[in-house]
């Protein structure tokens, strides 16, 4: 049986480490300047990278990533700032679809347009929905969530602002948490149909976390994250 190939791209280290211990027959390739780490894992080939924080390099990597591996899936894996009060610090959210926070096209020349939408997309980023039924079968010990991830350029700190966002543009969406990845990875995805899931584990939530819980829960979390998707790959035939 042919190898399938899974890319996981993170955007810190801290958000990498735990994958780099899984690899076995690693090599290591440079596509210019970017480190990718390739290795077997089970019966698939992973492809493993950080792109960095933020949009603009969320999306090149991306694309990059897709060009040279072609990958049968692509996991984004990391972190995330908490928005819905029913998460805790550590619990665990798997995107169902994602969208913009920072995007606005809504003038009198896009009137078809939703806060959130560039014009010829679709208004949000919807995962692999095959992946998504197999990852709620699974016996998971974690508190996991599905639902949906805002993404924008802002480190989100301020919880009012972030929910006259959510009321006043995304209301219908169910959305769970902020990062600064996740919408443009899977963006990239939709323009070169490929396959992803978003996985992150909460570092801290919106509003109600200082400084000092990041730097406490940032590397669990980004752990935690590890940890269920080296049990998604395990458990579920790609």
């Amino acid at each position: 049986m042919k190898q399938k190939i899974i890319a996981i791209i993170c955007a810190m280290d801290i958000e990498l480490e735990g994958y780099k211990k899984n690899l076995n027959n690693l090599v290591i390739e440079h596509i210019i300047g970017q480190e990718f780490l390739i290795g077997d894992y089970l019966n698939n080939k992973l492809v493993i990278t950080k792109c960095g924080i933020g949009k603009v390099n969320a999306a090149a990597i991306t694309l990059l990533m897709i060009e040279h591996y072609n990958p049968d899936l692509l996991i984004n894996s990391g972190i995330a700032g908490g928005y819905a009060k029913c998460l805790k610090t550590l619990d665990v959210v798997v995107a169902d679809q994602v969208v913009y926070s920072d995007v606005d096209m809504t003038t009198d020349a896009f009137t078809n347009l939703r806060y959130g939408q560039l014009q010829d997309l679709p208004f949000t980023f919807k995962s692999n929905v095959q992946i998504l039924n197999k990852i709620k079968e699974l016996k998971l010990n974690n508190n996991i969530y599905f639902g949906t991830i805002m993404t924008g350029d802002q480190f989100v700190t301020d919880y009012d602002k972030t929910d006259k966002i959510v009321s006043n543009y995304f209301n219908d969406l169910n959305v769970l948490a902020c990062d600064m990845e996740s919408c443009a990875i899977a963006h990239v995805c939709y323009l070169t149909n490929t396959s992803f899931i978003i996985v992150r584990s909460i570092s801290d939530l919106i509003g109600s976390s200082d400084a000092f819980d990041y730097q406490t829960f940032a590397p669990i979390a980004a752990n935690n994250a590890t940890e269920i998707v080296n049990y998604i790959i395990k458990e579920i035939e790609i």
